[in-house]
């Protein structure tokens, strides 16, 4: 009797210390992917974010170390490319005499969820319903700040997430996570997924970015037509691979032919947009033309100058990023930056097409087709580029899926 009474008590210890240790990563993770409107919003609370963030940052590195000492994990190359274009990133920013601490901030953020993806490769899907939390946590926040300071909202378009477009950093996440999590389970769709949904679709309806809005309809379409016979033979006829090859090739049609011009109906009807994608058309020429006269790069503080017909009451204007991550990329910390982060972005088109679940695989080709149309429109989808890497660990781990099946 005394034994099992011992027995009971040891194991309510170790259920309480798992459920602090979840309560802890959930924190890093809360802190980690902290919103980027709070420091025009709540400066008092982003500052104290921020030094919790970094806190976050070093817990992490020693963890991971850690870890890599008692060969529990090795290094990844995904780790190690990242590492690398961080470094790079910090040296173009001395050789251009500015400050490192934004470079260091944005990438260390990065590095940071890798690292912490890698350490709970064994119990991906906790760690993939806790990052799916923290999300939720932040946009029902964010719901809360809309409803109550609607007016304001409409017509500054800032929000405790960021700017408009800016809130796709954490719908897109959120939106697939969800998604990702029931194609695992294999369940029929359930409240809060649904209820998600529909918050991640008014949040970004009043923030009118069409970018945002484009991206949630292929995610939602794809889902409920993802057991359409024609869509998976469609999707498993096409590599990951070939689809980042048409994203490049389509990439240069716009910039070089106008190819848009066809599609005018679409973009100008449907959209609301102009043929020049908002002028950055503009934007991504004058970059071209800027990075071939500077490979090095500029610095991360840099802006591209002399930009024609972005603002309708300037002629010229300084715009702050490129409009695309990898021109971002290697403007501001060179050609040999951009490199490295397309050869991420191959290896992760290589994973997809090893992947052995089918429908996790046709579901991931969706995501990356997703992800590319995101970051040939915009330059900062820092969360998106955490999702794609913490997919990296997911499908190279094959017991998500049985995971997910001890789940029902």
């Amino acid at each position: 009797m005394d034994e099992k009474i011992k027995l009971l008590e040891i194991k309510n210890r170790i259920l309480k210390k798992s459920e602090l240790v979840k309560i802890v990563k959930f924190f890093i993770i809360l802190f980690l992917l902290k919103p980027t409107g709070l420091d025009a919003i709540f400066p008092n609370l982003n500052f104290v974010m921020n030094i919790f963030r970094g806190i976050s940052m070093v817990l992490v590195l020693g963890i991971y170390l850690k870890m890599v000492k008692e060969k529990k994990i090795e290094i990844s190359k995904v780790i190690i490319i990242i590492m690398l274009i961080e470094g790079f990133s910090i040296l173009c920013c001395l050789f251009n005499k500015q400050s490192c601490y934004n470079v260091v901030v944005y990438w260390q953020g990065i590095l940071s969820l890798m690292m912490l993806a890698e350490t709970e490769a064994k119990n991906m899907f906790q760690f993939v319903k806790l990052v799916t939390m923290v999300l939720s946590v932040y946009l029902v926040i964010n719901l809360l700040y809309i409803l109550c300071n609607y007016t304001t909202i409409t017509s500054n378009r800032i929000f405790i997430l960021g700017k408009k477009n800016m809130l796709i950093l954490y719908v897109f996440p959120l939106v697939f996570f969800g998604l990702f999590l029931n194609i695992i389970k294999n369940s029929k769709k359930i409240l809060w997924e649904i209820v998600l949904m529909l918050i991640a679709l008014f949040t970004v309806s009043v923030s009118s970015s069409s970018t945002s809005m484009f991206v949630c309809a292929i995610l939602l379409i794809y889902y409920v037509f993802q057991n359409n016979k024609m869509v998976n033979k469609i999707l498993s006829h096409i590599s990951a691979k070939q689809i980042l090859l048409i994203m490049i090739f389509f990439f240069i049609l716009v910039i070089v032919f106008n190819v848009q011009k066809y599609f005018s109906f679409m973009i100008e009807d449907v959209l609301k947009k102009d043929l020049t994608f908002t002028g950055r058309t503009y934007i991504w020429e004058k970059a071209i033309d800027l990075i071939l006269k500077k490979p090095i790069g500029y610095g991360w503080e840099a802006e591209i100058p002399n930009v024609k017909g972005i603002l309708t009451w300037i002629e010229y204007s300084n715009v702050g990023h490129a409009h695309n991550f990898i021109l971002n990329l290697a403007y501001k910390s060179g050609v040999i930056v951009a490199f490295f982060y397309c050869i991420l972005l191959w290896k992760m088109a290589t994973h997809i097409d090893e992947c052995d679940n089918v429908k996790l695989q046709g579901f991931m080709k969706i995501a990356y087709v997703v992800f590319l149309l995101l970051t040939t429109f915009e330059a900062y989808p820092t969360n998106c580029i955490c999702l794609l890497f913490i997919c990296y660990t997911i499908i190279n781990n094959n017991l998500i899926v049985k995971e997910g099946e001890k789940q029902e």
